[in-house]
């Protein structure tokens, strides 16, 4: 554990490390655990995320979820999308005067957001939880799971 400061948030007793404004926790990635975590989220509708955030994962069936939303054929929504190989490249195209204006369909890891998936072989065997502190909003919540001590 390392005792840095991102942003505004405290170093944490939960946390691994931080790195480049994301605190990496020390337990493995889970969609149910990311989902629930994010629920905690109180998004201030910022749109820092949809624009700051370099890339975002998307996978088919996010690409034909926001397709059929939109009326739109899965081929034209990865155009609009700026798809690279698996990643969504930011800005996000979706982002309307600070709203996302496919949030009902938007891809999981938008949904999951602050959380996310870390790989890094180097110093885990598996993937980690970890969380974006690039907003006010997720610094809260980071600092709200400190004080619970996962």
């Amino acid at each position: 554990m390392t005792g840095g400061r991102i942003g505004t948030a405290p170093p944490s007793t939960f946390c691994d490390k931080k790195v480049a404004n994301t605190a990496i926790f020390g337990i493995p990635f889970s969609l149910e655990l990311a989902l629930a975590l994010s629920d905690l989220f109180k998004c201030q509708k910022c749109g820092r995320c949809c624009r700051k955030v370099p890339k975002v994962y998307v996978d088919d069936s996010d690409v034909e979820r926001i397709a059929d939303y939109l009326g739109s054929t899965p081929d034209n929504v990865r155009g609009m999308m700026h798809i690279k190989g698996e990643h969504m490249i930011m800005p996000c195209p979706f982002l309307v005067d600070k709203i996302c204006s496919i949030y009902p369909v938007k891809p999981i890891a938008c949904k999951i957001y602050p959380m996310f998936r870390f790989v890094d072989d180097v110093f885990y065997t598996e993937p980690r939880l970890a969380m974006s502190l690039r907003c006010q909003a997720s610094i809260e919540l980071h600092n709200l799971l400190s004080m619970e001590k996962l």
